[in-house]
């Protein structure tokens, strides 16, 4: 077995911007510094963008057009609020799943069919993750270029900037009000997209490392009766004693490997329980309005365009969210096949044997109620959950 420190990209890049809002596991003093610096930097990020797009939905009511564009910012302001708030009353928690990944996840030592699932998890956390990160960035880039395309054909005494800012006797269309609320409302657009990807990515990379890890449970389980024993090991008692003991020591560390992964899905399932209802409700919504403003007419060209990417986007981040929390409830069900695949035959004839069977019908038992996580206990999270929200 090689010992590998996975530092893979969908790693360093879920951790990367987890830092940038202050979440994270600071090594010495001045990283916890910066820690605190990021987190506060967050929080006013957030409460300024809160400020600007409820007050935007306020003065545009009664335009019905203006009206739900605003509110697709405040949906997403607002779901990204309570993605922030939950992980900041569930510190602790989210930092003890950091730790736990770091350690009982994504390093460690892999074998032969143990690297070719943690490659197929790096491979597929890539996929997901990283062409997720893109497109949300992307997706605030066109924030920033919507106003300057526009402001092409305006004077500069009418000059856009990405949200409307409704106070009276600020120029804001002039130099040098205007670079400085641009890049004030760039600064709090890019924060905001943070949030809205970065905990996703956490849950996703957690879901498929977690899958991945019930692979090798299940290929540990169908292989456990592999052994080799001589031919006179039925015959010579210390012979059997020892395989026998050997089994047994197999099992127990699968046994253990299992509880640690149950552990870690109910771990996760209390972090993300109620972000995962709020998100499924609001999304519902989002997607609705995005798809008003695109078959709007008359729509300028650069907020097609911006909405475009939005909305898929969008529709990439819940089909990783439902597709990653179902395969942790296929996987973890997919345990009782693995145990009941391998050879417990063999030996089931001899009461050491027979005594080792029971315990792997417990086994069976327990993966017959497989990991799920839920909107708040609610309804679980499923592909079904993406066709319904479609």
């Amino acid at each position: 077995m090689d010992k590998k420190i996975r530092e893979s990209l969908p790693i360093r890049l879920t951790k990367f911007y987890l830092f940038l809002l202050g979440f994270g596991t600071g090594q010495h003093e001045k990283q916890k510094t910066l820690l605190k610096l990021m987190y506060f930097y967050a929080v006013i990020a957030l409460t300024i963008g809160g400020i600007v797009v409820i007050m935007d939905i306020y003065y545009c009511w009664n335009d019905f057009y203006e009206a739900s564009y605003s509110l697709i910012s405040l949906l997403s302001w607002t779901i990204v609020t309570i993605k922030f708030s939950v992980f900041s009353l569930k510190q602790k928690a989210y930092l003890q799943l950091m730790i736990d990944g770091k350690d009982k996840l994504w390093y460690g030592k892999f074998s032969g069919y143990e690297n070719k699932i943690i490659k197929k998890c790096e491979k597929q956390s890539m996929m997901f993750i990283v062409l997720f990160t893109i497109m949300a960035q992307l997706t605030a880039i066109t924030y920033a270029l919507e106003p300057i395309i526009e402001n092409n054909t305006r004077n500069l005494t009418d000059r856009l900037l990405p949200f409307t800012l409704w106070i009276k006797n600020i120029p804001f269309s002039k130099t040098p009000y205007y670079e400085f609320f641009f890049i004030l409302e760039m600064c709090c657009v890019f924060y905001t997209s943070f949030g809205y990807f970065c905990f996703d990515n956490f849950l996703a990379l957690y879901n498929i490392f977690i899958t991945g890890k019930f692979e090798i449970l299940n290929n540990k389980l169908e292989t456990l009766y592999d052994i080799k024993k001589s031919q006179n090991s039925i015959y010579n008692n210390k012979k059997y004693i020892t395989d026998i003991n050997l089994l047994r020591k197999k099992f127990s560390a699968c046994v253990k490997q299992h509880q640690l992964l149950i552990h870690l899905t109910e771990q996760l399932e209390s972090v993300y329980s109620f972000i995962n209802l709020i998100q499924t409700v609001l999304f519902s919504l989002l997607v609705c309005l995005v798809g008003y403003q695109l078959i709007s007419p008359g729509i300028r060209p650069s907020r097609r365009g911006k909405f475009v990417i939005f909305l898929i986007g969008c529709l990439l981040q819940l089909f990783t969210f439902g597709h990653t929390c179902n395969n942790v409830n296929i996987a973890s069900s997919e345990i009782s096949k693995g145990t009941s695949y391998s050879k417990w035959y063999t030996i089931n004839s001899i009461a050491g044997g027979r005594m080792l069977t029971k315990d792997l019908m417990f086994v069976i038992l327990r993966s017959c109620r497989p990991c799920c996580l839920t909107g708040w206990g609610f309804f679980p999270i499923t592909l079904d959950t993406f066709k319904l929200v479609i």
